[in-house]
């Protein structure tokens, strides 16, 4: 609404008429208070226009409501401001009002909308609310996007391999081992998130080695090219295959051989280090 009002210069009807039939609404929810609220005075200071955009939607639903004949508890079931604990916008009923069509996630979740949590609202606009079952199983989509994926995941197990880094000698000790008990002729994917100095994922690609493990691929999601290098060397002569899958090489390691750039800081100031 503001950008075809305040940028493109559309009237209010048009654009309100445009944007009411771009946008439909699926609802993952019967629990109102699972539905977002927003307090009012953060919107007014954060986003002032939309506000303003907001109160004038309402307006006009409120008006819609009383000229159906609407009683003061429905007018207040449907308004998008909720004036009962402190003045907040229900983003749920300016989507539903905003929409052109208002589904669930199923038959029987679509249907309990019109009794429960949008009860009012299907009432002022009959018919709004309609099933499309949208949604599909992460296995039913697995099986058509990806080959590989399906041959692995019957058979996959998760394990765990917990390592500490010692900070004074960057070597890794174990601590922690739950792992299938049988690792001979499976395919091992051994998830490292960050691949700094590399001596961690070096140790836990030697024990898996160990355990009978005769394929590994390490997954990082971001790596430094000494952690690379080194690992490079240590599994030279690995007798199994072994290859590293990383999103990103960050520039080096510094003087404690952590990642530079890396991530920031958020979790040094997570823990009151800075």
């Amino acid at each position: 609404m503001r950008i075809l009002i305040d940028i493109h210069s559309l009237n209010w009807a048009d654009a309100f008429a445009i944007t009411r039939q771009t946008i439909s609404y699926t609802n993952h929810t019967l629990l109102p208070e699972a539905l977002e609220v927003w307090p009012v005075p953060l919107i007014e200071r954060m986003l002032p226009r939309h506000m303003q955009i907001i109160y004038a939607i309402n307006a006009r639903v409120l008006t819609e409501a009383r000229a159906s004949g609407a009683d003061d508890a429905m007018i207040a079931a449907v308004s998008i401001i909720d004036e009962s604990h402190g003045r907040r916008v229900r983003m749920g009923n300016l989507a539903f009002v905003g929409s052109h069509k208002v589904n669930g996630v199923s038959a029987l979740h679509s249907d309990l909308m019109k009794t429960t949590v949008f009860k009012d609202l299907n009432e002022l606009f009959p018919g709004r609310i309609t099933n499309k079952t949208n949604g599909i199983t992460p296995r039913r989509w697995l099986f058509q996007a990806n080959d590989g994926l399906t041959r692995l995941i019957p058979t996959a197990e998760v394990g765990f391999l917990g390592m500490i880094r010692d900070e004074e000698t960057l070597l890794a000790t174990t601590y922690a081992t739950r792992l299938p008990d049988e690792l001979h002729g499976r395919q091992v994917y051994l998830l490292d998130p960050m691949l700094a100095t590399g001596g961690t994922l070096s140790a836990g690609v030697h024990y898996l080695t160990e355990r009978g493990a005769d394929d590994i691929t390490a997954i990082c999601l971001l790596s430094a090219p000494e952690g690379l290098a080194l690992l490079e060397r240590e599994t030279a002569d690995l007798p199994v295959p072994f290859a590293v899958v990383t999103a990103a090489v960050d520039e080096r390691l510094n003087e404690k051989g952590y990642i530079v750039p890396g991530l920031g800081d958020a979790g040094d100031r997570l823990y009151g280090v800075v």
